[in-house]
């Protein structure tokens, strides 16, 4: 199945129709390309905490965001920063997940994620949108690439993306799958 993926993309584009496996397996994927899992705060942030955040964001809130869902989005962003390296070249892949009164994930790439995380969120909560969840690959060469098909892959399985990069409704664990496939779609190609 993972020869699929990889024989599928062209650089330029989803080459036709890919599988993107319900039961992908990470523990072999990993010991090709070993990639962090993402850092949950919602594992250490009581889950009805949680959901009333999420609850909140729902509402469709008038910025600025009120204190508590303003510190909720921003321990997510302080969740990314471990995995965040500096690198003359190439560039790292990431996945953000928003809520407001619709959900979206989005996909992009950058060398500087700290800086473009936090211009995300900036504009998302001027709208009153918070981060509430993300995860940012490891340096990759050619990120531009990866995004690419991150971008192909994600609308193959769920349809075009608004704004070129966003992804109304996807749900998260499905947009990440999707980023790690991405992510890890170059290494496995040269190592296939």
């Amino acid at each position: 199945m993972l020869k699929l993926l990889t024989a599928a993309h062209d650089g330029a584009g989803t080459a036709g129709p890919v599988e993107l496996p319900a039961d992908l397996d990470f523990e072999s994927l990993d010991r090709l390309c070993p990639l962090l899992p993402a850092l949950l705060p919602l594992d250490v942030i009581p889950s009805d905490v949680v959901a009333d955040i999420r609850s909140s964001l729902r509402q469709g809130l008038t910025p600025p965001l009120p204190e508590k869902v303003s510190s909720f989005s921003s321990v997510n962003a302080y969740a990314l920063l471990p995995y965040i390296t500096e690198s003359d070249t190439g560039g790292q892949l990431y996945v953000l997940e928003f809520q407001g009164c619709f959900q979206y994930v989005m996909y992009g790439q950058t060398t500087d994620v700290r800086k473009r995380v936090a211009t995300h969120r900036r504009e998302a909560e001027r709208h009153g949108f918070g981060l509430v969840n993300g995860w940012v690959s490891p340096p990759l060469e050619n990120p531009r690439m990866q995004e690419k098909f991150a971008l192909d892959l994600a609308g193959y399985h769920h349809g075009a993306p608004h704004d070129g990069e966003r992804f109304y409704e996807m749900p998260y664990d499905k947009a990440l799958t999707i980023a790690r496939v991405a992510a890890e779609n170059g290494v496995i190609a040269e190592v296939a």
